[in-house]
């Protein structure tokens, strides 16, 4: 019974061995296929390793860059200068009538701070306490004054707007066009605000959020 085993092993093994050598066999060429797959492969690596790596150092420069412009303007909206306090002038993006809007020249304490358009800002620092700001315009008969108060290491936001006279007059021009403004202006020189705009007073949160579609046109400080 031994020698029996014996043999039916043998002729299993060599069973084994044809079916391996054929298995082999039939495993080449698709060895072969694996094999150049990977050499085409390793020469598309090496052909799109460089532009590849080219793209994402790029990617790394442009997002870099966009880091950098964002950190750049953050500054508009942080702390003013040591020991002073900042004003802020945001200018409506609302066109006016008489397409003027809130375009005007702007003044602190009677210094001129300089030219508001509209979707601009103006910002400067000055020492903190009482504050008068002052705007004027082109064809307007009439000056805005608004007295303010700053604190220290405080930043105060204003929306410059068309005042009511200035939105009056604008209407009367359009109804009887110059005569019809000359008459609207002076029926309303009595205003409380006989200026071209108002300067409204804008919350942190409302001013930080609008002003990111505003350009900065002035910047500057003021006082000791």
């Amino acid at each position: 019974m031994s020698s029996g085993w014996k043999g039916r092993d043998k002729i299993d093994s060599v069973k084994d061995l044809d079916l391996m050598r054929s298995l082999h066999s039939r495993a080449l060429p698709i060895v072969d296929m694996v094999q150049g797959t990977r050499s085409l492969g390793g020469m598309m690596f090496g052909r799109w390793a460089g532009p590849c790596v080219a793209a994402l150092l790029l990617t790394g420069c442009v997002t870099d860059k966009v880091g950098t412009d964002y950190a750049a303007t953050t500054p508009r909206i942080a702390q003013p200068l040591a020991g002073k306090s900042r004003v802020v002038l945001l200018a409506s993006q609302k066109k006016g009538l008489l397409f003027q809007g809130t375009i005007c020249d702007v003044t602190l304490d009677g210094a001129p701070m300089g030219e508001l358009k509209i979707g601009t800002y103006i910002q400067i620092d000055v020492p903190a306490g009482r504050h008068q700001l002052g705007a004027t315009q082109t064809m307007f008969a009439g000056e805005t004054k608004t007295d303010i108060i700053t604190q220290n290491g405080r930043v105060s936001y204003f929306l410059v707007q068309p005042s009511k006279r200035s939105k009056a007059v604008a209407a009367g021009a359009m109804v009887g066009g110059i005569a019809g403004a000359l008459v609207t202006s002076a029926a309303s020189s009595g205003s409380d605000n006989p200026g071209p705009v108002d300067f409204a007073p804008l919350d942190e949160v409302a001013a930080r959020n609008a002003i990111e579609e505003f350009q900065l046109t002035q910047s500057g400080s003021q006082g000791g």
